[in-house]
């Protein structure tokens, strides 16, 4: 159980980068947690082609990512690469799903006004994203006073 907790230190210190990802999904009314750190491959040296280049993207998917899966359903830890590992440890996987659980709350708030921002300033007609930039700048003004 000390080196999957040393694993997940280490993925969770290098979080910013742009080969790990993590986020949260419900079933069946459990939290589960994953934390997926993609292989990164060397770049090729001739150009591909697009063919080559569209079926490298399909393909790739989940072979090329080391899966771990924190599960509060069955308790246990799932850790995927080439083969499977679980294990059930309850310590380790409050200790962790505390730990991201305060990293994805702190984060959707975040995510939520780039969505926003994104989905308004799409629009042809710029109304929602106006009016909404609008309300933004006097709800901030509301309160300082």
């Amino acid at each position: 159980m000390k080196k999957i907790d040393e694993l997940l230190q280490f993925l969770w210190e290098r979080r910013t980068d742009n080969r790990v990802f993590i986020y949260k999904d419900i079933k069946y009314g459990y939290r589960n947690y994953y934390i997926r750190m993609e292989i990164d491959d060397e770049p090729d040296q001739v150009d591909n082609t697009y063919s080559t280049g569209a079926l490298r993207g399909i393909f790739k998917g989940y072979s090329n990512n080391l899966s771990i899966h924190i599960d509060n359903r069955n308790n246990c830890i799932n850790i995927q690469y080439n083969s499977n590992i679980v294990v059930e440890d309850d310590t380790l996987i409050q200790k962790w799903s505390s730990i991201l659980e305060e990293y994805i709350v702190d984060r959707n708030e975040e995510e939520f006004d780039n969505i926003i921002e994104k989905a308004f300033s799409d629009c042809y007609r710029k109304d929602f994203h106006r009016d909404w930039k609008i309300k933004k700048i006097f709800d901030e003004e509301d309160e300082y006073l």
